[in-house]
């Protein structure tokens, strides 16, 4: 006789506290919102987050924390300008990094002001003097 299946800690998408504990450490994720984006679990009804909390409370007393998630053009790009980006006509590629000079490409999709390509080399340029090195340039390739 098959034994019983888990139960689900989120009914919304059918997760168990094993898949989630399982994506956790895969992926170093220590927020529910991060959890969440990585597999959907509280992005539902959300009546599971109090005990997705309490999972990665005991997941990473667990375990050794993840350490700091390196800051690099290619993540600052992924994480911090693309998600911000996500209306705009814009798409943007990382191509290279040479020091302080990172090349992307910016591929518009749809109508696009005169204008809308310097402001958003500059809008690149800046986050990446915040979150990368001060002397960082951008350079539309």
């Amino acid at each position: 006789m098959a034994g019983k299946p888990p139960p689900r800690l989120c009914s919304c998408f059918g997760l168990t506290a094993a898949d989630l504990e399982r994506i956790a450490l895969e992926q170093g994720l220590t927020g529910v919102d991060e959890l969440g984006e990585a597999s959907r679990a509280g992005t539902g009804c959300r009546t599971c987050v109090p005990d997705l909390e309490k999972l990665l409370e005991a997941l990473w007393r667990a375990h050794p924390r993840p350490a700091e998630k390196p800051v690099t053009p290619a993540t600052i790009v992924r994480d911090a300008i693309r998600p911000f980006l996500h209306r705009s006509p814009w798409e943007l590629h990382l191509i290279d990094v040479d020091g302080a000079t990172v090349r992307i490409r910016a591929i518009p999709h749809g109508e696009t002001c005169l204008t809308g390509e310097d402001t958003l080399r500059q809008f690149v340029e800046n986050r990446l003097k915040e979150m990368y090195r001060p002397d960082a340039a951008v350079v539309f390739v």
